[in-house]
C-alpha cells in the first residue's frame, strides 16, 4: 500500500515543477453558467463535445485511507460505506436537514405499537446488472446487516424480521419499540443502508461478490488494484440524474502535500484537504468545499479492563488532568484559523435531536472545555503522578480529517508542559481500527489514548452508544467502559423505545451526563471536513453535512 502511492509520489517531482505551465496550458475557455436543461453543452460548442446528458471524461478523487478495503457492505466498517463504495450504492434513506428523507425508500409508517414499519420501495430502479430492485432486496439486506457477522450492531439488536407485503412494499418488525430504526440506514453512521442484490448474492455468493460487487448507485464497478486505486464507470441509466463524468478513478494517496501536488498538475481533480492547504489554493482554479463538520476527540483505550488498573489513565483523574491541559481555544484559533468550534460532550451538536442544547453548551463550556495547567497538574499529584508519566497518542488521518496527526503533535505539546510525555505512534486507520474494536480492546491499546474524528450528526443515542455502549449491546464499536456500565445501556435502550418527546430527552440527558463523568472521550474541537476541486471539476453541495469527498462523484459537473 504504501509503495504505491509513494510511488505515485515520486512521479510528482518533475511535474510539480511544471505545474504553473501545466495549468495554463491545460485551462480552456470560461463559459458562462447556465441554468438551462441537462441537454446544454458545458464544453464550447463543438460537433464531437458530448452532449451533457451523456457523462464524458474521466475524474480522479484522492482519498487519505481506503480502510480495509473490504467490499461486502454487511462487514465493512462505516467509513468505507461512505467513501470508496459510496459511488456504487443507494442507501435506504438519506439526511433531509436535520432529519430523515426519503431515498431508496419513499415512504415510512411506523405501526401503531411501534414494533414494525411500513417500507415503500422506490419503483423501477435498477441494478448494474440489470435486476429490479424490490421489497425482497431491501428484506434481504436488513436481514444481512442484522446477521452474526455484520461489523455494528444497530440491526442486529434492533432487527427480528421482514415481511413481503407486495413488489414494492415491505413491513419490518422490530425488537421491541424502537423510534431511531429507519435512521441506521442512512449516511450517519452506521449507514447500513446500502441496498444488496439479493439474486445476484445468492447464484454468485459473498467471495465472488467482494471482486465483483453490484449496486444501484450512479457509477458502475470497474476493477482495483487494493492499496492503490478503484476504478469506476458512469451508470448511464441512472434511476436519478446520472453522472456528468463517464469515469471514476478514487486513488489513495495518505500524505496532504503529495494529494495536493497531484490537484495542482491535474493528476486528481478531487482531494481532501485541511483549513490550512485550503486557505492557500489560489481561486478561482481551486475551489474548497465543506462537506460535513467532523467532531475530534482523544479517546482512552481500555481504562476498565484489569490489566489496566495500575496503569495511569485508568483513573479519572488523571483523565481529567489531560483534557484540562489542552487549550481548546487556541487550537480552534491557530490550527483551524476560527473556523472551528469548541464542542459539546458526547460528540453531540447543535443539529442533535432531543437535547437540551443550551445546557449541555454551558456544561461543556465550564466544566469539559476548560483550559487550566495548574489544576490538571493538582490532579495528577492527587492521583500519586507528580513527575508526571508517559502515554502513547495514536495516530493516523480518517475520511475529511486529514489534520488529525497534527493535532496530536499539538496536544503532546500540552501535555509535556504538565509533565505527561505523549508519545506519538502512527498508524493507519485500517490497522488502528482492528486494534480498538477487538474485545478485549488489544494489549498494545490498554491505557493508551488516540486522536479520532467522527461525524456530528442529529441522532444522540448513536452518538453515545457507539463510544460507551457495552461489547454485548453494541458489538462492532469502541466499548471505552467494556461491560462495567449496564446502567448505561439501559437507560439508553428506554430512550431508544420511548414515545414521550420529553421523557426521551430527560432519558438521553441522564445518559450524557453518565457518559461524560467517565472522561474516556475528552472532546477536541468541531471542525468542517473540506474538499477541494481543480480547474475541471465543478462541485456545489446542497446541504454541508453527512457528505463525504466520495458523493462528489455524483455530483460534479464539467468546468
Amino acid at each position: 500500500m504504501k509503495k504505491a502511492w509513494a510511488n505515485r509520489a515520486l512521479g510528482l517531482a518533475v511535474a510539480v515543477l511544471l505545474a504553473a505551465t501545466s495549468l495554463l496550458a491545460c485551462a480552456k475557455p470560461a463559459t458562462t453558467a447556465t441554468t438551462s436543461t441537462a441537454t446544454t453543452s458545458p464544453r464550447a460548442t463543438a460537433s464531437t463535445t458530448p452532449k451533457q446528458t451523456e457523462p464524458y471524461g474521466e475524474m480522479k478523487i484522492a482519498m487519505t485511507t481506503f480502510g480495509s478495503e473490504k467490499f461486502y457492505p454487511p462487514t465493512t466498517e462505516q467509513g468505507l460505506l461512505v467513501t470508496t463504495l459510496a459511488p456504487m450504492y443507494d442507501l435506504l434513506f438519506t439526511l433531509k436537514g436535520n432529519d430523515l428523507g426519503p431515498n431508496v425508500i419513499d415512504k415510512w409508517v411506523m405501526a401503531p405499537d411501534a414494533l414494525s414499519w411500513e417500507y415503500s420501495v422506490h419503483p423501477g430502479i435498477k441494478f448494474h446488472n440489470g435486476d429490479e430492485m424490490t421489497a425482497e432486496d431491501v428484506a434481504f439486506s436488513l436481514e444481512q446487516y442484522a446477521a452474526k457477522d455484520a461489523m455494528t450492531s444497530e440491526l442486529k439488536t434492533a432487527f427480528d424480521r421482514a415481511t413481503i407485503l407486495d413488489k414494492y412494499t415491505l413491513r419490518v418488525y422490530t425488537k421491541g419499540p424502537q423510534l431511531d430504526f429507519p435512521a441506521f440506514s442512512m449516511e450517519i453512521s452506521p449507514s447500513r443502508g446500502l441496498v444488496l442484490p439479493k439474486k445476484y448474492l445468492q447464484q454468485n455468493g459473498v467471495p465472488y461478490f467482494e471482486q465483483h460487487p453490484v449496486g444501484t448507485g450512479p457509477f458502475k464497478f470497474v476493477k482495483r488494484t487494493p492499496g492503490d486505486n478503484i476504478s469506476y464507470e458512469a451508470n448511464t441509466s441512472y434511476w436519478r440524474q446520472p453522472p456528468a463524468f463517464k469515469n471514476l478513478t478514487i486513488m489513495l494517496v495518505p500524505e496532504e502535500t503529495t494529494s495536493v501536488a497531484m490537484l495542482k498538475t491535474q493528476m486528481a481533480d478531487v482531494i481532501e484537504v485541511g483549513i490550512e492547504t485550503a486557505r492557500a489554493l489560489p481561486a478561482p482554479d481551486y475551489r474548497t468545499f465543506v462537506t460535513q463538520v467532523f467532531g475530534s476527540f482523544i479517546l482512552f483505550h481500555g481504562t476498565t479492563l484489569p490489566s489496566a488498573s495500575k496503569m495511569p489513565a485508568a483513573d479519572v483523574r488523571v483523565r481529567q488532568a489531560l483534557s484540562l491541559a489542552v487549550n481548546r481555544e487556541e487550537i480552534i484559533k491557530t490550527m483551524f484559523y476560527g473556523q472551528a468550534s469548541a464542542p459539546m460532550p458526547t460528540n453531540l451538536s447543535e443539529i442533535s435531536q432531543h437535547v437540551d442544547t443550551p445546557r449541555w453548551k454551558n456544561y461543556a463550556a465550564s466544566v469539559l472545555n476548560v483550559y487550566d495547567p495548574e489544576k490538571a497538574r493538582q490532579l495528577l499529584k492527587d492521583a500519586g503522578y507528580p513527575q508526571g508519566f508517559s502515554i502513547d497518542i495514536w495516530t493516523f488521518t480518517q475520511q475529511g480529517a486529514p489534520y488529525l496527526p497534527s493535532i496530536a503533535q499539538v496536544i503532546s505539546g500540552y501535555w509535556a508542559k504538565i509533565g505527561v510525555k505523549g508519545n506519538i505512534v502512527p498508524s493507519d486507520w485500517g490497522t488502528f481500527q482492528k486494534l480498538a474494536r477487538s474485545q478485549p480492546v488489544n494489549s498494545q491499546l490498554v491505557g493508551q489514548t488516540s486522536i479520532r474524528r467522527s461525524d456530528v450528526g442529529p441522532f444522540t443515542r448513536k452518538n453515545i452508544a457507539s463510544y460507551y455502549g457495552s461489547p454485548a449491546s453494541y458489538p462492532g464499536y469502541d466499548a471505552l467502559l467494556g461491560d462495567t456500565r449496564p446502567d448505561l445501556d439501559k437507560v439508553l435502550a428506554q430512550g431508544a423505545s420511548e414515545k414521550d418527546p420529553e421523557k426521551v430527552k430527560e432519558l438521553f440527558s441522564q445518559a450524557i451526563q453518565m457518559a461524560a463523568d467517565t472522561g474516556v472521550l475528552s472532546m477536541l474541537v468541531n471542525a468542517p471536513g473540506l474538499g477541494a476541486a481543480g480547474p475541471r471539476v465543478d462541485i456545489s453541495f446542497g446541504r454541508p453535512q453527512a457528505i463525504t469527498i466520495a458523493y462528489a462523484a455524483a455530483i460534479a459537473k464539467h468546468r
